[in-house]
């Protein structure tokens, strides 16, 4: 999240000063629309990961306190809320794996992206 993020404030600021500067009139930016967009959608994945990494460690607290202990053999019964919660969770694990790597995928499209961007503008 921090270096997308990081990218798209650096890709704004690189932005503004070839806008505010005597270039600026003669320079088509449009071409960095695309790098811009890489860059947030891999803050916006990032974000999705991190809140399905919590969801996945609550998820692990709501499975452990599900147990019953007995005194009898196997001392230890899931209920059936931990058999769908498990579920639940390796779903969730998954979906935050895909996520974080869709955010390692958009910074490097974005890194593509920005300098196909910046030789076609002629900076």
């Amino acid at each position: 999240m921090l270096i997308n993020g990081g990218a798209v404030i650096a890709l704004l600021a690189f932005v503004g000063a070839i806008e505010s500067s005597d270039v600026g009139n003669t320079v088509k930016i449009d071409e960095l629309v695309i790098p811009i967009f890489s860059f947030a959608f891999g803050v916006g994945c990032a974000a999705i990961a991190a809140l399905l990494a919590y969801i996945v460690n609550w998820l692990d607290a709501d499975i452990t306190n599900s147990v019953k202990f007995t005194w009898e053999h196997p001392y230890v019964v899931d209920s059936k809320a931990a058999a769908w919660l498990g579920y639940i969770r390796i779903a969730c694990h998954y979906l935050a794996f895909a996520a974080a790597v869709l955010a390692i995928v958009a910074f490097f499209r974005g890194i593509v992206t920005v300098t196909e961007a910046i030789s076609t503008v002629g900076l």
